[in-house]
């Protein structure tokens, strides 16, 4: 088998009306960062078999968090791999954590 490195990288500009305020909530729901994202074909909040540790005192956790480590399946559409090559999507698990300053998603995909 071999080994590879990928990243994807999408965005979309908020219009200046929207305040930062209004964007770090926005940032802070992981399902409405998924609905919003084109590729997501769904989503389901899970309890994972390899949960991170929570949050406050954790050495893989930022320190500047909000919340509670979120856990959901995710399934996307490979809209950059020719039809002909993968015709399929891909699961994967994604741990949220919502941040002072916006979120940090770490995804664990095959």
């Amino acid at each position: 088998m071999f080994e590879t490195d990928f990243s994807y990288k999408s965005s979309t500009p908020l219009p200046p009306s929207v305040s930062i305020n209004t964007a770090l909530r926005l940032l802070h729901d992981f399902e409405t960062i998924n609905r919003l994202n084109p590729d997501v074909r769904g989503q389901k909040p899970i309890i994972p078999k390899n949960a991170l540790p929570k949050p406050n005192g954790s050495a893989n956790c930022n320190a500047n968090s909000l919340g509670q480590v979120q856990y959901f399946e995710v399934e996307d559409d490979l809209p950059f791999i020719p039809k002909k090559l993968w015709s399929g999507g891909v699961r994967y698990q994604a741990d949220f954590i919502p941040l002072d300053e916006g979120c940090d998603i770490t995804i664990h995909a095959p």
